[in-house]
This record gives structure tokens, C-alpha cells and sequence, in this order.
């Protein structure tokens, strides 16, 4: 019989979770409050593990999970002391918040209590505005369509004929067409999968004067990869589309300090 519950949770090949915790932003905050809970106390919500012992939990780096702690600490959902012994600093004593019933702080939902109003319009769905974010997605997802087509029509015909029978458009059986043909079918998809390369590899990459636009409007005091890691987070795999997800954002600079090393 197992008396005390933490021992008994620790047992467990995984870990309960308060509601509120899905809201928490970032991918690897929520994935360091995890990690933080297969040690903490179930009572009082005190642990203090290593830095390396909670990286390696979450699946993460040092520096990007010491960069997650900070997230959270700013959330109201992890605080920590400084612990000294004769030898130096040793690990944080740690305390998480594991309330289900009351988010922290930096969670919470704010109420609002002024009488509301009812009326209610049908609008056909055609004519409904899309979210934000949807429209940034269908116009990339429009522009990348664009730019295939624009691709397939400035691509030049496949030349199937072999020197005897140059512009013949039912040319004799022959084996020097054949493999004519095959050589240029062999040559556009090669083409084809370099242009996808390329396309993908523009999705990974941002514009340096965009990202220097976006530095300078909010006062040059952050970093291009601050800048860069936040954009990712926004959008992981297309940083131009995170990058204007991330200006249009009112709170861009606070979350753009998260990043800053």
C-alpha cells in the first residue's frame, strides 16, 4: 500500500493536468510545466529539480527550456528561490501551480459583467468574415498555388523528338524519341522538385528589412533572432506568415521579449 500520493503519482508513466494549462501559449512552456510536474509535490506544488534534469523531461535544450521558465514565472504559474549551500548555488526550489480550479494569473479569463445584448442576424455563409489568421493562411495558401502556376506555364514544353524528326507531331516509332522523351520527363521532374525545394526553403527564412521594419516600429531594442524565434513560434513551418501574425499582434513586443537571450 502506497501511503503517500506524489510517491504513488511518480509511479505512473504519466502526468495529470489542470484544464488551464492548454491555454498556456508557447509549445515549450506548456512541455516544461509538464516536465515540472512529474516532480513536484502534489500537495504543495514544491520540487526542485536541475535545469538539466527538467530539459531533459520536456524533451528540450538548457537554454530553451531556461527561456520557458521565464514564460512561465511571467505567467504566475511557476515561481522559484535561489538555494545556497557551502559549496555554492544548487538547485531552484521550485513551486507550481497545480490548483485546477483556480488558473494563475497570467491565465485567467476576464469577466465581464456589463448587461449584454442579443440579436440575431443570419448571414448567408458566403458573406461571413473569416479569422485573422485563416485569411493569412488562404492567402499564402492562394500565393503558393499562384506561384506553382506561374511555374508549370513559363516552364518550357517537353521536347519528345530526337534530331531525325524535329516538330513531327506523330512521329514513326522510334527509339531515339523514346528516350528523348524519358529525358525530358526525367529533366522537368528534377526541375519540379528543386522549385518545391526552393519554395520550402522560402518558408524557413525571413526577409532581413521586414524583419528591421518590424525591430525599428517597436524601438530597436530587439534582436533579429528574438525576432526570428517568435515569428517561428507563431507560425513553425512558414516564418513570413508568422512574421505578419506577429506584427499584427497588439502585445508583439512582449512576446517577442520572451525570445530575447
Amino acid at each position: 500500500m502506497v501511503s503517500d500520493l506524489t510517491t504513488y503519482a511518480r509511479r505512473l508513466p504519466f502526468v495529470r493536468l489542470p484544464v488551464w494549462a492548454f491555454r498556456i501559449p508557447s509549445h515549450t512552456a506548456f512541455r516544461t510545466y509538464a516536465a515540472l510536474l512529474t516532480f513536484a509535490n502534489l500537495n504543495t506544488g514544491a520540487c526542485w529539480p536541475s535545469h538539466a534534469a527538467i530539459a531533459s523531461a520536456a524533451g528540450l535544450g538548457e537554454k530553451t527550456a531556461r527561456r520557458a521558465l521565464d514564460e512561465l514565472r511571467a505567467l504566475g504559474i511557476v515561481t522559484w528561490k535561489r538555494q545556497h549551500d557551502a559549496n555554492g548555488q544548487t538547485s531552484n526550489r521550485y513551486t507550481v501551480a497545480i490548483d485546477p480550479e483556480t488558473p494563475p494569473a497570467g491565465l485567467a479569463e476576464p469577466v465581464d459583467n456589463s448587461p449584454v445584448t442579443v440579436s440575431l442576424t443570419v448571414t448567408p455563409r458566403s458573406e461571413r468574415p473569416s479569422p485573422v489568421g485563416q485569411v493569412d493562411r488562404r492567402n499564402e495558401n492562394q500565393e503558393n498555388k499562384n506561384q506553382g502556376n506561374e511555374t508549370r506555364a513559363s516552364a518550357p514544353a517537353l521536347d519528345a523528338r530526337c534530331s531525325r524528326h524535329p516538330g513531327l507531331a506523330d512521329p514513326p516509332a522510334c527509339r531515339g524519341c523514346r528516350d528523348a522523351r524519358i529525358a525530358a520527363e526525367a529533366s522537368a521532374a528534377a526541375e519540379a522538385e528543386a522549385e518545391k525545394a526552393r519554395r520550402a526553403a522560402a518558408l524557413l527564412t525571413l526577409d532581413p528589412a521586414a524583419v528591421e521594419a518590424l525591430s525599428v516600429r517597436l524601438g530597436g531594442v530587439y534582436s533579429a533572432e528574438a525576432i526570428t524565434d517568435a515569428a517561428r513560434a507563431e507560425m513553425p513551418g512558414n516564418l513570413p506568415l508568422g512574421l505578419r501574425m506577429l506584427a499584427s499582434r497588439a502585445d508583439a513586443a512582449d512576446a517577442i521579449a520572451r525570445w530575447e537571450r
